[in-house]
């Protein structure tokens, strides 16, 4: 009677992270972090997270709890108040937004 062919396993699914790695054939793997969901029930914790998981240029945390932004109030902000509480580069502000502006539309 013959035996039954190997099965293939497949490799385990990495692990989400922001690390880059380069493989022994040179090939290049990023792997991301998925974006949190925000609801008005979030809180600052959550809304750190957020931020951290847009890959912004600055570390916003500090000013998150200086400034009480929870998930009620992320959801309310626009581009004038992201300016107005000093987030002044342009990209950031467009990702948070459009992060928000998605959370809407769930």
């Amino acid at each position: 009677m013959p035996c039954a062919p190997p099965v293939a396993k497949r490799p385990p699914e990495p692990a989400p992270s922001t690390m880059m790695s380069v493989a022994r054939d040179k090939t290049v793997c990023v792997t991301q972090t998925p974006i949190p969901t925000i609801t008005e029930e979030s809180t600052q914790d959550d809304v750190i997270r957020l931020l951290s998981a847009l890959t912004l240029t600055k570390d916003y945390s500090a000013l998150v709890r200086a400034e009480g932004i929870d998930g009620e109030v992320l959801m309310s902000v626009t581009e004038e108040d992201l300016v107005s509480l000093g987030i002044s580069v342009f990209g950031d502000r467009r990702k948070i937004v459009r992060a928000v502006q998605g959370f809407k539309k769930s």
